[in-house]
């Protein structure tokens, strides 16, 4: 039986940086962030990080026709969790990263992320969703070829990285508070 686990995806980040013998951000930062030239993605903002930090907004909650947004603050994540939620990232280094999975298996980094993509598994739950080793693709009506994606969400932010490889076109969300899939889901159909 297939679950996706934040839990899993958390110790699995501790382990690997065990195995390198250095923190997880030190890791993330030499083996992804900078062969991919992404200098905005950190784990533990700087003080002008955190200026720069959007509004995190939970919510919201239904009051009849009213619906109420509440601020809230980013979530830190001790040691042992931070692969699953604590990276903090701009749209523009997540537009690197989306190209990166275009491209691969060319391109930087292209023979791991083209490992990361590669389906490992069908999901049972829901029809035609095969999981690989970080990504998911999945079929989506009016798009004739997998749209490979993932997404994530922590207290006050939801982000979205959808991508068709054939044509080469994808769509990066980041929003403080709810993400819209169907809309990711829309916008690469209509490119």
């Amino acid at each position: 039986r297939d679950e996706y686990s934040n839990l899993g995806v958390g110790l699995l980040g501790y382990a690997l940086s065990q195995k390198a013998g250095q923190p997880y951000e030190s890791l993330l930062r030499q083996r992804i962030l900078e062969p991919l030239g992404m200098a905005d993605t950190v784990v533990t903002l700087t003080a002008e990080g955190e200026n720069r930090l959007a509004q995190g907004y939970i919510g919201p909650l239904a009051l009849g026709k009213v619906g109420l947004v509440f601020p809230m603050g980013p979530w830190t994540f001790a040691d042992g969790f931070q692969g699953c939620g604590a990276i903090k990232s701009t749209v523009r280094d997540m537009l690197k990263y989306l190209r990166a999975n275009i491209a691969a298996p060319d391109g930087p980094l292209g023979a791991e992320l083209a490992r990361i993509q590669e389906p490992q598994y069908d999901v049972e739950d829901l029809d035609k969703c095969k999981v690989g080793l970080g990504m998911f693709a999945i079929e989506i009506p009016g798009l004739d070829d997998p749209m490979y994606w993932h997404n994530g969400g922590t207290g006050g932010y939801c982000s979205f990285m959808g991508f068709s490889k054939k044509y080469r076109v994808g769509v990066v969300m980041l929003c403080t508070g709810a993400c819209d899939e169907a809309l990711g889901h829309e916008i690469i159909k209509a490119l």
